[in-house]
């Protein structure tokens, strides 16, 4: 597992992808331990999380370490961590440690006293394998999800209001207008996905720290930015979002 966790490591600094002698990994548990030595190796903090519900009910979750986040309006290098494209999600700061509860799992009146402000973000998604996000699952879940970062924008504290599982959603790139919706997220209403990581977290022996931010999926799939193009979500009620898409020599992270 260390062999694997340094090739991912030498793979996120270099913007490159594993050999084929890296396809195999016995199981999602051994995934999890090689994203423990992978974060170890890189001596970076957790600054958040991303999880998933697969198609098969399983969920999967990973850390967001502390260099791949992003301020709205920075600079975002294209091959080291959005080579896969990005998402627009909704993305919430935890305030607090979840506390100790009698039943087996975590509900939502649990979890959401936990949960501090919101905001528009966009996950930046950046797979070190060769099959990118078509790997074995255990493989996906040793990369950390294809997880290339975050980028945030501006929070707000009194978003309970608002209806987020119907929420409108635009995204622009470039002078383009890509898309206008409503909805969409694959788990519905997304503090739903903050419930599954905590009992996820909860199930490895893990929690959530004061700080962190939860993204919680997907509202209008991926999309692509070319160099040079600068792009902006908008999500209703809350300030939009924006990065510029450039080639590494350009990186000027904020």
């Amino acid at each position: 597992m260390k062999e694997l966790a340094e090739a991912l490591v030498t793979a996120r600094r270099c913007g490159q992808w594993l050999t084929a002698g890296f396809a195999e990994v016995p199981s999602p548990e051994q995934g999890y331990a090689v994203q423990d030595l992978v974060q170890a190796l890189l001596c970076r903090p957790i600054a958040g999380w991303k999880v998933a519900r697969t198609p098969e009910g399983e969920v999967i979750s990973a850390p967001i370490l502390d260099d791949g986040v992003f301020r709205s309006g920075a600079n975002v290098p294209l091959e080291v961590r959005m080579s896969h494209g990005f998402e627009c999600e909704l993305a919430f700061r935890v305030k607090h440690r979840l506390p100790v509860v009698s039943r087996t799992e975590y509900a939502i009146d649990d979890v959401l006293p936990a949960i501090g402000e919101a905001m528009a973000a966009f996950e930046l998604l950046s797979c070190r394998t060769e099959q990118g996000f078509q790997s074995p699952r255990p493989l996906l879940v040793a990369d950390n999800l294809g997880n290339g970062g975050v980028v945030l924008g501006t929070s707000r504290d009194d978003w309970h209001g608002l209806e987020l599982g119907n929420i409108g959603v635009s995204l622009s790139i470039g002078s383009e207008s890509i898309l206008e919706t409503r909805g969409g997220n694959p788990i519905g209403n997304p503090l739903q996905a903050i419930v599954l990581l905590a009992n996820h977290l909860a199930r490895r022996g893990r929690s959530w720290e004061p700080g962190q931010i939860v993204m919680t999926g997907a509202f209008a799939g991926v999309h692509h930015a070319n160099a040079g193009q600068r792009v902006e979500a908008r999500f209703e009620g809350f300030a939009p979002v924006a990065m510029f898409a450039v080639a590494v020599q350009h990186v000027n992270q904020e």
